[in-house]
């Protein structure tokens, strides 16, 4: 369910992916993958930049992070005992979803908090938040992101095959059926053609863990950029050494590679951003795209995204894609429960900002002075100008499987 938004950061200290930095180079900034060899974690090129400059120690703890959040809530490849590192040995997502309606399965306290976190954010949303609607999800992605389809018209026979399909999994999606045993840390799906998928929720959580990490160094100057939907930042500094706000540009969702669409000026916050432009198709002038509604089992058009601010980077990665299937006042009132805010790119072009003070958010027009960078998850990186072809959305899950089958075993 993962959802994905392009911002264009700005900011004085940061340069984004580039197989030909690294630690020489640049001392303070870590980056995965750091060439185009190296395993892809999340599924996304990811960069934390720490002014203060990083060890070689605070690089392996960061990296094991992303590892262990990598595996454990990979629903593609499960566990791999002959992997040299022990953490590919654990049960994980796959591990659960090919026990359903058999057994229950022991897991890390990780993956037991983070399956016991979305259920609740289940409840809290109402249902809008929907961890297990994994087979709904892979039967859209199978259209929306196949060579035939990928931004363009699905076939009227295709389209009905796949509705009939999703209707299939109408009375398997109840996250009550999801048991969770905290003696044991088991989780059991008791119906069989239930999934669990945390893609809507790994990138924030992984992000906070990142975060608290940092923090617990003593590092206040960072930006975690994980694949620039899901933001942490402490706070930036000018050429001179004083400390300020990090500058976030958002992109104009309908013209992803025109003028951003406002900036945003925060510090010390995070921030999660979903959308519908980079994994759709269409059929009959509507767009289809990967973030489903719980309820009626295809995608929501009241947005073209969302970009939410707020403390907790997972609570934030969550929200984003349950707001996407809520009408605006909803949507709003939702947010204030939480004390977040937020900017709306409604269907319809226009913006809404919510709660976000005017020396928070800035529109259109209103560029900043450094350099702009604008990161295509997916697609293309363009940096000053350069252009860097990373991986594209059809290869994702490919390209993800076959970083991680080249690490040594």
């Amino acid at each position: 369910m993962k959802k994905l938004i392009i911002l264009a950061i700005l900011f004085g200290l940061f340069t984004q992916f580039n197989p030909e930095i690294n630690a020489a180079t640049d001392p303070y900034t870590i980056y995965f993958p750091e060439d185009l060899e190296s395993p892809i974690y999340l599924y996304t090129d990811i960069s934390i930049k720490i002014a203060e400059g990083y060890t070689l120690e605070d690089k392996n703890a960061i990296e094991t992070i992303l590892k262990r959040f990598d595996h454990l809530a990979n629903n593609f490849i499960g566990p791999r005992p002959t992997h040299q590192d022990p953490i590919y040995h654990q049960n994980n997502l796959v591990s659960i979803n090919e026990k359903a309606g058999i057994e229950p399965v022991v897991v890390d306290e990780l993956l037991f908090n983070m399956i016991k976190d979305a259920l609740e954010l289940s409840k809290e949303t109402n249902g809008y938040f929907n961890p297990v609607l994994g087979g709904v999800i892979d039967t859209w992605k199978e259209v929306i992101l196949s060579n035939e389809y990928v931004y363009s018209e699905i076939p009227e026979s295709v389209f009905n095959e796949t509705i009939t399909k999703i209707n299939t999994y109408k009375n398997h999606i109840d996250p009550n059926k999801v048991i969770l045993n905290e003696t044991l840390k088991s989780v059991y799906l008791e119906d069989s053609l239930m999934k669990l998928d945390l893609g809507a929720y790994a990138k924030g959580y992984a992000a906070k863990e990142i975060e608290t990490y940092i923090k617990s160094k003593g590092y206040k100057h960072y930006l975690i950029n994980l694949g620039s939907s899901t933001l942490s930042v402490g706070t930036a500094l000018t050429d001179e050494g004083k400390e300020r706000a990090f500058e976030i540009g958002l992109v104009n969702p309908l013209e992803v590679y025109g003028d951003e669409a406002g900036v945003l000026s925060v510090k010390n916050t995070s921030i999660s951003s979903s959308g519908n432009y980079i994994q759709y198709a269409t059929y009959q002038g509507r767009k289809y795209h990967h973030i489903i509604s719980p309820f009626d089992l295809v995608p929501m058009d009241y947005y073209n995204a969302i970009t939410l601010v707020g403390d907790d980077a997972a609570l934030l990665d969550g929200l984003s894609t349950a707001l996407f299937n809520m009408p605006l006042e909803e949507a709003k009132a939702l947010l204030d429960t939480y004390d977040y805010k937020a900017v709306f790119f409604l269907n319809d072009g226009s913006i809404v900002n919510h709660n976000l003070t005017k020396s928070e958010f800035r529109t259109v027009g209103t560029k900043g002075n450094v350099s702009t960078l604008y990161l295509i998850l997916g697609g293309v990186i363009v940096v000053g100008g350069g252009v860097l072809v990373l991986l594209s959305v059809l290869d994702k899950k490919k390209g993800a499987k076959k970083g991680h089958e080249e690490e040594k075993e």
